[in-house]
């Protein structure tokens, strides 16, 4: 068992090193950006411009950025990009409510009846 901590512990400052070797160097954000969301963010700018939309106005200080639209599609999957019938893409949401039901025990009448989550 000791020489499982000791292994992790070599791992831990091993790494430990490495980031601080990287934040030292010119190149360190490189190191700490996730290459494979900067991947699929270049694969959705390629996507975007093919179909004649202006990734850079996509990006704008009032937009989301390019890396958001990603996190929404790949790792939340609240969006879809689209095509519609003109050949246009589009941004898709589904909007969902929900009602939550929870049984708060009796009421002042002994009654049992659910409660309604309301926003």
């Amino acid at each position: 068992h000791e020489d499982g901590v000791l292994t992790g512990v070599e791992s831990l400052l091993r790494l430990w090193n490495q980031a601080l070797a990287a934040l030292q160097d010119d190149g360190a954000g490189k190191m700490l950006v996730d290459q494979e969301l900067e991947r699929q963010t270049d694969q959705i700018e390629e996507l975007l411009m093919a179909n004649g939309v202006d990734a850079k106005a996509w990006s704008s200080d009032e937009g989301r950025s390019l890396e958001e639209l990603v996190w929404e599609l790949q790792v939340e999957r609240s969006v879809s990009l689209e095509l519609d019938g003109k050949g246009c893409i589009r941004r898709a949401v589904e909007i969902v409510k929900a009602w939550i039901i929870a049984d708060a025990g009796p009421d002042e009448k002994d009654d049992m009846s659910p409660h309604v989550l309301m926003d």
